[in-house]
């Protein structure tokens, strides 16, 4: 009888010991991809009141307007080039993404959340590029540690890097796809104003593509059209049948530019591409490859054949990364960010410099003032002189970087407006400088790396 009316506690202390085994085995059930914003909402929507009370209890963190994925895999930005070139364009790139991913870091810490993952970026370029890296990749590798340049770019004759870049993001994806948790392959004329893995997707869904303005479809682009029918020519074998062409015509555009996805989504996508590109011999372009494959439904096949979620389709006006190459207006809040037609902030804008005010605004806010990684590129402080001292007297300099020529004589560096003449008997007690080797071309360019308070570049007492 004793045994019995003990049965319930030995029960439970048994179910409670397979529990803890189980979350030491396979710890909380709690998927990592979880969005932590989204936890919090919905235990708030369950709970009602009794959450709120609880909360009044305990400094439970509210929910924000972040909603990057938490994640303990890092997230990879992927890019090509096949050549040193770029340099300016790579800045843009880090900078702004540096940017937006430390302002999430510091908006996540003041609401005491969960902090957002990693992000990497590897830039592919041929192999000889990698091992002897110009100065200027040397110093942006140094300003931000989050690059790489890998050296897996594909020689393969006479085929334009943009078709290249494929395989060589197939291989990489192949062999540590399993280290990342979301990744975006990306142009790099593209200028970043959020954390791009904020970007969510539906239940079913794990990679994203990209449409660009809906006004013009593929019919009504000339260029478009010149690459379907290279698709279609006898070059590939037909490889895009002229029917299956025409049926491409009325649809959207869809920017191979951008696409987004988990990484073994992006995995499946880039061996498609890749061994599609093959097929048609390297005859078919890039983008209209990247068309092909979604419209005809290709794709969602190899990724349901291995198990992943669908691929969508974003429509322009309400991409959160936008391709605005052919948009014909743009609009940008008062702070400059540049928003989609629902007037969302967008994490990223492809093709910005087709703009010429939006890329203004870009370079005001991210771009450099001179080619980094060069020596001797900021120019030395110049040197004083009292006013009448012979340059004579003084050892002679040349001054390289100032953009002055170094030959003036003394006459020629005296001050332009004559010693002020106070009638204050004190004032000739002070020593009057002037600048040596400096003129009104010394500092007048941003890339001069200087700035003048005067035209001169003198000290004007006489203002004082």
């Amino acid at each position: 009888m004793f045994f019995f009316s003990r049965l319930p506690s030995y029960v439970g202390i048994t179910v409670l010991f397979l529990s803890l085994i189980y979350l030491y085995q396979n710890g909380a059930i709690i998927h990592s991809n979880s969005d932590s914003n989204e936890y919090w909402t919905t235990l708030q929507q369950k709970s009602g009141d009794q959450f709120s009370q609880l909360k009044s209890q305990y400094h439970l963190r509210p929910t924000s307007s972040i909603s990057t994925t938490v994640s303990l895999k890092p997230n990879l930005i992927l890019s090509a080039i096949d050549g040193p070139s770029w340099q300016d364009q790579i800045f843009i790139f880090m900078q702004s993404l540096e940017i937006a991913v430390s302002e999430e870091a510091l908006q996540r810490q003041r609401s005491n959340s969960c902090p957002a993952a990693p992000v990497q970026v590897k830039i592919i370029v041929p192999e000889n590029l990698a091992q002897d890296l110009p100065s200027g990749f040397q110093a942006l590798k140094q300003r931000y540690p989050s690059l790489d340049f890998v050296g897996i770019l594909p020689e393969i004759k006479d085929v334009a890097v943009v078709l290249r870049r494929f395989q060589g993001w197939s291989d990489y994806l192949n062999q540590h796809e399993k280290q990342y948790e979301r990744v975006l392959a990306c142009d790099l004329d593209v200028v970043f104003q959020r954390n791009p893995f904020s970007m969510d997707m539906k239940t079913n869904v794990e990679l994203l593509y990209f449409a660009e303005w809906a006004g013009l479809r593929i019919g009504q682009c000339s260029v478009h059209v010149g690459w379907f029918n290279q698709c279609a020519s006898p070059e590939t074998d037909s490889f895009v049948s002229p029917q299956q062409t025409l049926s491409y015509m009325h649809k959207n555009r869809i920017c191979a530019g951008s696409v987004y996805g988990t990484a073994r989504a992006i995995k499946v996508y880039m061996d498609t591409m890749a061994s599609q590109l093959k097929v048609s011999l390297y005859r078919c372009n890039d983008q209209a490859m990247h068309i092909h494959i979604y419209y005809s439904n290709l794709l969602d096949k190899e990724l349901r054949h291995n198990g992943v979620g669908k691929a969508e389709l974003v429509p322009n006006d309400e991409a959160l990364f936008g391709s605005v190459g052919t948009t014909p207006m743009v609009t940008f809040n008062e702070w400059g960010e540049m928003l989609n037609e629902k007037g969302e902030v967008q994490v990223g804008v492809h093709q910005y410099k087709t703009h010429s005010l939006l890329s203004d605004i870009v370079w005001r806010k991210f771009g450099w003032y001179a080619e980094v990684g060069q020596s001797g590129a900021i120019p030395t402080i110049a040197r004083l002189a009292e006013e009448g001292e012979k340059v004579s007297t003084l050892e002679p300099e040349k001054q390289e970087s100032g953009g002055a020529d170094s030959t003036h004589t003394d006459a020629e560096h005296d001050l332009r407006h004559a010693e002020n003449e106070k009638e204050d008997a004190d004032a000739t007690s002070y020593t009057q400088y002037r600048l040596l080797n400096v003129s009104e071309s010394s500092c007048g360019k941003h890339s001069s790396l200087c700035s003048c308070k005067y035209d001169d570049c003198q000290p004007h007492y006489d203002y004082y």
